[in-house]
């Protein structure tokens, strides 16, 4: 809403986008498209949890708070709180052997991926 108030409709739009797209791959990798070789099952990880449906969230969500920001926050601390939230849920996901460490990270480079996609799409440049 912060986003449509202050005008920044391509902003609005990248993070309409990226966020659904991003959740949706992430669900559909894991659910529909990847499965687990059966010699790497473990007890703890008896299904397919590739990528991290929770990382993928928490990623894509700084990434549209990143494009929706405003443009007198500094870009290096909100850069590296951004990245510092998205650590902490892969922690969180590992920690509680909701994933492996695999998991996160693939969850992040699906949403580097579709951050990356969508900035090219709209031609989104730098505030």
């Amino acid at each position: 809403m912060i986003g449509v108030a202050r005008r920044r409709w391509r902003g609005v739009v990248a993070a309409a986008v990226a966020i659904p797209c991003a959740i949706a791959s992430s669900l559909v990798l894991r659910d529909l498209l990847l499965s687990r070789p059966s010699e790497l099952a473990h007890p703890v990880y008896a299904h397919n949890t590739f990528p991290s449906t929770h990382v993928t969230a928490v990623a894509a969500l700084c990434l549209a708070a990143w494009w929706l920001r405003p443009t007198s926050w500094n870009d290096t601390v909100t850069a590296y709180s951004a990245g510092l939230i998205v650590l902490l849920a892969a922690v969180a996901s590992v920690a509680t052997h909701a994933h492996r460490p695999s998991d996160t990270l693939g969850s992040v480079f699906l949403v580097a991926a579709w951050g990356a996609m969508t900035v090219y799409a709209l031609r989104l440049r730098p505030d």
